[in-house]
């Protein structure tokens, strides 16, 4: 078993091994496990992280097809790299746990396991947009949840806009509220005028 896992993570998932990989291919794709046959579609897993984030936390697996069935892919550490890179579109920015898992008997070949846990400055947002796992699938965040998770961010006991300092509605994260209001606006989910304000918002 050959496991490289990259520097400066700040999260560090269980060692996965090749008897890990076979049980979570033979379980099946997840609210929290997704598969993917090949790096190259990175940036779709990229928004699937971002709804894990939002969510329980969970698995994406280079190297596993839809239907569970193991064949692995040729790794470079530019791979690797190409992962990350694809993972700086989530915001705020959280890099995954990465490891390279050996297939036996693969002539090399190896799946890629990518973690995050349940995040703990959500909501996140994958480029422009906010994402949920709904059963096994990615979707578009409901407007009503992402404001949901805004303010509660907002009164977090873990975020610094709770600790004693005077500081009021100014505290909340104006760029959140405000793009919030903008999709919300898109989607004909909220009543708000353009140039509306974050109390007008709240």
């Amino acid at each position: 078993l050959s496991t490289v896992v990259l520097k400066h993570l700040n999260y560090s998932a269980l060692m996965t091994s090749a008897a890990n990989i076979e049980t979570m291919a033979a379980a099946g794709e997840s609210e929290t496990l997704e598969f993917k046959a090949t790096t190259g579609k990175r940036n779709e897993a990229a928004k699937t992280l971002s709804a894990m984030l939002n969510g329980q936390g969970g698995t994406v697996l280079f190297g596993v097809r839809s239907d569970g069935k193991v064949v692995g892919q040729q790794v470079a550490e530019s791979t690797l790299v190409d992962i990350t890179q694809a993972c700086t579109m989530i915001h705020p920015q959280f890099p995954p746990s990465i490891e390279r898992v050996e297939v036996p008997g693969g002539d090399g070949v190896a799946v890629i396991a990518v973690a995050v846990p349940a995040g703990k400055s959500k909501p996140y947002r994958h480029k422009d947009r906010y994402f949920v796992r709904s059963g096994a699938s990615t979707v578009v965040m409901p407007t009503e949840i992402q404001l949901s998770l805004v303010l509660e961010g907002a009164h977090s006991m873990d975020r610094w806009e709770f600790a004693p300092s005077d500081r009021d509605i100014e505290a909340l994260d104006e760029d959140e509220v405000l793009l919030f209001r903008d999709q919300a606006i898109a989607n004909q989910r909220g009543p708000f005028s353009s140039t509306a304000g974050v109390p007008d918002v709240l």
